[in-house]
């Protein structure tokens, strides 16, 4: 079953976004990317997929500026794509189980004018009898438990509005694992206020199909927003996927260690020659890399981990040790972290 990571990065430029968008993909391999709020031009759309490893992508800047999708078609197939201002519909099928279902993913807007153009451009979307997935950054609330600190729940009818689409669409939450808040706006003592404006709505047809369906808030660690992980089968673990790093060439040994591993002669047979020799150098360059860099994919989880941590104290009391504590982790530490692997999707060819 697929898996899907949905995020609002807040722009696709920042070096740190760039920086920790493979160790992501490395970590989870969705076989479904959704960015929003990219804030980036479209032609850098290919160069990005290409380099996070995605055959198939797409967007609609003429329609939708902030909603870029990619995936992997061997494993996931999108079709019949309809784009809106703040949403970009489509049809996905699993290739191996050959289940399928509609997909929304989502970009609210800030008013609730406007959002009421996507409430009505989803009611026209709903299926009769298929499953039915919305999914993303839908900038407005479901209850007061959605929030906390800062000034009240808007009173200008938004939260009566989500509550009446989802009545209307027949979809409701998905739950969730980790935090129970997606976004921040990272201000300092009594000034910051945690909101859960990221979520997943599925319809009954949606849950008969995919029982196992699961939605986990990650750590919201360079971003205001926390990414999304959609796991269809929870349970199934990822396989291994080898990764050449930029950085490894600039040391004394890296040259040697292949070296010696091509120099050996494994079997008489040449393509098993060749075949081998590639799985011995993967091997042979993950344990070199553990032993000179240290295991740098472990000590981001390590980090995000404690911001976490951090951010849930703050949520019961504000600290202001806390507070330097979480600044000191997400400035210094994650961002002496990813700047190990070489500046992000520039490190890995």
């Amino acid at each position: 079953m697929f898996t899907s990571i949905i995020w609002n990065i807040r722009g696709i430029n920042k070096p740190t976004a760039r920086a920790y968008l493979p160790s992501l993909i490395k970590r989870y391999q969705p076989s479904i990317l959704v960015i929003l709020e990219h804030k980036s031009n479209p032609s850098k759309l290919k160069q990005l997929a290409d380099k996070l490893g995605f055959m198939a992508f797409v967007e609609n800047s003429m329609i939708n500026k902030h909603i870029w999708i990619m995936w992997h078609p061997s494993i996931v197939s999108l079709t019949n794509f309809i784009p809106h201002e703040q949403s970009i519909h489509c049809c996905i099928t699993d290739i191996s189980s050959n289940k399928s279902c509609m997909g929304s993913f989502v970009y609210g807007r800030w008013s609730r004018h406007a959002r009421q153009r996507l409430w009505s451009f989803l009611l026209d979307q709903t299926p009769s009898h298929f499953p039915w997935i919305i999914a993303g950054d839908f900038n407005v609330v479901a209850s007061r438990q959605d929030k906390k600190g800062g000034d009240q729940l808007q009173h200008d009818g938004s939260i009566r509005d989500f509550n009446e689409f989802m009545i209307s669409a027949g979809v409701s939450d998905c739950g969730f694992k980790g935090n129970p808040f997606t976004w921040s706006n990272n201000q300092q003592g009594v000034r910051r206020v945690w909101v859960r404006l990221d979520r997943a709505l599925v319809n009954g047809s949606f849950m008969a199909q995919f029982p196992g369906v699961s939605v986990t808030h990650l750590d919201r660690s360079i971003s205001d927003h926390a990414p999304l992980l959609l796991q269809l089968d929870p349970i199934q673990k990822p396989t291994y996927k080898f990764t050449y790093l930029r950085m490894w060439k600039s040391h004394a040994t890296f040259q040697g260690t292949v070296a010696r591993i091509w120099a050996d002669k494994i079997s008489c047979n040449p393509i098993q020659n060749f075949l081998q020799k590639l799985k011995k150098t993967a091997s042979s360059l993950t344990a070199w890399n553990r032993a000179i860099f240290g295991n740098v994919d472990r000590d981001i989880r390590q980090t995000e981990s404690y911001i976490t941590t951090l951010e849930t104290t703050l949520q019961d009391g504000w600290t202001e040790t806390t507070a330097e504590e979480l600044v000191r982790n997400v400035t210094n530490q994650i961002g002496a972290q990813l700047h190990s692997m070489n500046k992000g999707i520039f490190s890995s060819e």
